[in-house]
């Protein structure tokens, strides 16, 4: 038997070719393009952190050439986010009494260990250094009943 293509068959065909053609254009019809802009972003400061002699732990007794006594020192971190020590200074700036000087003691700075510590938001720890007063074999009295400053700094 033998096919014969009607005029509508041939219309139909050349419909759907022309239908295939112009989808196939569409699908491959676009442009590359690229860009690039900028951007900014906020980096917060540190909220530092609070030092102070603990509480009850002040050492009493020191005498020219005698023991060392504990120093213990809170740092405390105020911040809503974790903050790092790295480091406690403590030094004597001032004894209170006329002719006791202050470089006749010797402190020996508290100890941060690990290093850094982390201290995560709110909390606090403690650290522990020494104070002792030298015997430099002259009259050191005028430091008897002495009461010393320090200054705390925390890093």
């Amino acid at each position: 038997m033998k096919k014969h293509l009607s005029k509508k068959r041939v219309v139909l065909a050349a419909i759907v070719v022309v239908a295939l053609t112009i989808a196939s254009g569409v699908a491959y019809a676009y442009f590359t393009s690229s860009g690039s802009n900028t951007g900014t972003a906020g980096v917060g400061g540190d909220a530092g952190l609070t030092v102070v002699q603990k509480s009850g732990t002040a050492p009493s007794g020191l005498v020219p050439g005698g023991p060392s006594k504990n120093i213990v020192v809170t740092v405390t971190n105020g911040a809503t986010f974790a903050q790092a020590v790295t480091a406690i200074a403590a030094t004597v700036t001032a004894t209170g009494n006329l002719g006791c000087a202050v470089g006749w003691f010797n402190v020996t700075d508290p100890a941060v260990l690990p290093s850094p510590a982390e201290l995560g938001p709110g909390a606090s720890q403690d650290f522990t250094g020494s104070i002792s007063m030298t015997e430099n074999h002259t009259d050191q009295s005028a430091c008897k009943g002495a009461v010393l400053t320090l200054s705390l700094d925390a890093s």
